[in-house]
């Protein structure tokens, strides 16, 4: 069973369906649910780009509180921008986007699931009922229920290695002027 199952993966059709199946899903997202998932990528580009605004705003945090240590009151005043700044960040990335990227999955799935959910319903409906007392036909229709949601967590899945790219990227970025080596061990 399980060379089998291998034999399908190591076939070059297998990779032709694949492509085309991802194909037909970004179409489908495109036309039934464009907006939510165009917020999602702006969503995930911006979580992506997180531990760099991160990195950034603690080491001038950190060089402002060693720059301050022996000015007392007075040197607080040159760190607070970027504890501020510190604050904003975590509040921003770990409350905000993530409830907006939640609220846009849940649109995006629910946009497909009622588009294709119709379709779904407009085709089978055109059928004779002597198909719905085959059993193989009546499992393909099982098979294909809630296909907005199947498509939602391939999108979600596909934006959450997008944004761990993103994530990678722009610490290599960071810490290239540094060493190359760390950015190359990233």
């Amino acid at each position: 069973m399980v060379t089998r199952d291998l034999a399908f993966w190591n076939r070059r059709s297998s990779a032709a369906t694949v492509f085309t199946s991802l194909r037909w899903t970004a179409a489908h997202i495109w036309t039934y649910a464009r907006a939510p998932a165009l917020g999602t990528v702006l969503v995930h580009i911006m979580l992506g780009i997180q531990p760099a605004i991160l990195i950034y705003v603690v080491q001038h945090l950190i060089d402002a509180v060693v720059e301050a240590a022996g000015q007392g009151a007075g040197g607080f005043a040159e760190a607070l921008p970027w504890l501020v700044g510190y604050g904003v960040t975590l509040l921003l990335t770990n409350e905000v986007l993530w409830n907006i990227r939640d609220t846009l999955h849940t649109r995006l799935e629910q946009k497909l699931s009622h588009s294709l959910d119709r379709r779904l319903l407009a085709k089978s409906t055109k059928l004779p009922l002597l198909f719905f007392e085959v059993s193989e036909f009546y499992n393909r229709l099982e098979r294909a229920r809630s296909p907005g949601r199947k498509l939602q967590r391939l999108f979600h899945y596909a934006m959450y290695g997008f944004q761990a790219f993103i994530k990678v990227v722009t610490v290599a970025a960071m810490f290239a002027p540094v060493s190359p080596w760390i950015s190359l061990a990233l």
